[in-house]
């Protein structure tokens, strides 16, 4: 704020004369003019300024992704789920992204939960790890009702009392990598970061050499399942196994492992491959139990279950007798040409990987299906994994049948090997009117290129393009 001064001006009058001095004649004196006086200025004090009140900002409760959140069609979704009394979470499917945080919501919600049960045949390492860091945060027990496998496996390790049911199983390998939906081997495996990772936990929760070699040198397509003895030296168990976990309310049709396994899987067939195949069995009795909980794909549990059993039969079609495999290739182009609607709706939105299978409707042909499975089974596939010279090779080979189904006009160049797995009808039909040796050639390398990771991301199956790219 200025100042500003004020000056004030006095006027005086004089006046004079030689005679007489006539009276003076008394004037009013003139007025008096003040001056003002300079005022000093008004000082307003200054506050210091009042810091705004930071409100904590509200705690945002994200909104949970429905469970299980991926496309209807995938086979590979997860599902998270209460009991009826809140105190046990039962985590069924795939450790894909998400699974975490998801379990962090779940937890928030129940405050209740005690123990966490365990069905999955693993995943991403990473979800793995996140979720067994969870699980021993929060001071929780774990439990596996039947099947715990790969990445599944570290997210156990997390609970402060760790149990099993009797007929269950935990299976270990060596990590894999991901590539393009392929579980492919990763490349120099003990160096890799996946597996010094993997290593580097095992070493933590004080796992024993031997083991700990064991797990490293199973392949990623394969699953070690150590005997429950094995498990408890190792500290892994460490309780006496408990009784089986009862179904739980989301999904009410969700019985005992041990129930459904009488109800589903008692059949003459499933019987032999519990007997003479019972890494097979494992696979395809779990596929069952977790998809009767998450729902995932258009089977059924039971036809989920059937289909991981064929193909995992499929995968050694190398060493299936020629008879075997063409009763197989005739049964299943009777199949598919007799349905009305040709499209294999569970292999639609899926990768090149979906190999067609039929899912017979009624029990005539579930019993002529079973008979040929049984004849496959017998055999005790040798179960030799194809390397990449056999890949490429199979490759090859396909490449003039391809280049017929191409020259029928019904699919374009970029159809034509996914067709074969959405409208496998037509690919059939062509194939049983070719000779023996022939259309069983081309029936096995389609299982060695669609049913078995390529030993190399540049191996990835694909189309054979016209000009030859």
């Amino acid at each position: 704020m200025g100042f500003r001064s004020v000056i004030a001006m006095l006027a005086l009058t004089a006046g004079g004369g030689a005679q007489a001095v006539p009276p003076v004649k008394e004037e009013a004196p003139a007025p008096t003019v003040a001056t003002p006086q300079p005022t000093a200025p008004t000082i307003t004090a200054i506050e210091a300024p009042v810091p705004p009140t930071i409100q904590p900002a509200p705690t945002k409760k994200r909104a949970p992704i429905p469970l299980p959140y991926t496309p209807e069609d995938s086979n590979d979704r997860y599902g998270i789920l209460p009991s009826p009394d809140g105190t046990t979470l039962h985590l069924v499917g795939s450790f894909r992204d998400g699974i975490a945080a998801e379990l962090n919501t779940a937890l928030s919600e129940n405050p209740k939960i005690r123990k966490v049960v365990l069905s999955s045949f693993g995943g991403s390492l990473l979800e793995g790890r996140a979720v067994e860091k969870i699980i021993r945060r929060q001071g929780l027990d774990t439990h596996v009702e039947l099947i715990c496998a790969s990445a599944c496996t570290l997210a156990y390790m997390g609970g402060t009392n760790r149990s099993i049911a009797p007929t269950a199983r935990l299976g270990f390998h060596q990590a894999t990598q991901a590539v393009f939906g392929f579980a492919m081997p990763v490349p120099d495996t003990e160096k890799s970061a996946a597996n010094r990772a993997l290593r580097g936990f095992m070493q933590g929760h004080s796992l024993s050499a031997g083991f700990i070699e064991q797990t490293m040198a199973t392949d990623g397509q394969d699953l070690w399942y150590p005997e429950h003895n094995a498990l408890k030296d190792e500290k892994i168990i460490t309780v006496a196994a408990s009784p089986a976990v009862s179904g739980i309310a989301p999904v009410g049709s969700w019985t005992k492992a041990e129930a459904m396994e009488k109800e589903q899987f008692s059949s003459p067939l499933w019987q032999q491959v519990k007997a003479e195949l019972p890494k097979a069995y494992r696979i395809a009795v779990g596929t069952a139990w977790i998809r009767t909980a998450v729902k995932q794909g258009k089977l059924t549990p039971v036809q989920s279950a059937r289909y991981a059993l064929i193909t995992a039969l499929l995968k050694d079609a190398d060493s299936l007798p020629d008879a075997v495999v063409d009763q197989f290739i005739s049964s299943e182009a009777a199949y598919w040409s007799a349905k009305i609607d040709v499209t294999n709706s569970y292999c639609v939105g899926q990768f090149t990987r979906c190999f067609p299978v039929a899912m017979p409707d009624d029990a005539a042909q579930m019993a002529a299906q079973d008979a040929i499975l049984l004849r496959m089974v017998a055999v005790k596939p040798a179960k030799v994994k194809p390397d990449l010279e056999r890949s490429r090779i199979a490759e090859a080979q396909l490449l003039d049948f391809w280049a017929e189904m191409l020259a029928s006009g019904e699919f374009d160049s970029h159809g034509v090997m996914r067709n074969f797995s959405r409208e496998p009808a037509s690919y059939l039909n062509a194939l049983i009117k070719m000779p023996l040796a022939r259309r069983v050639e081309i029936y096995r390398n389609l299982a060695v290129t669609m049913l078995h990771p390529p030993a190399s991301p540049f191996d990835l199956p694909k189309p054979a393009m016209p000009n030859g790219s």
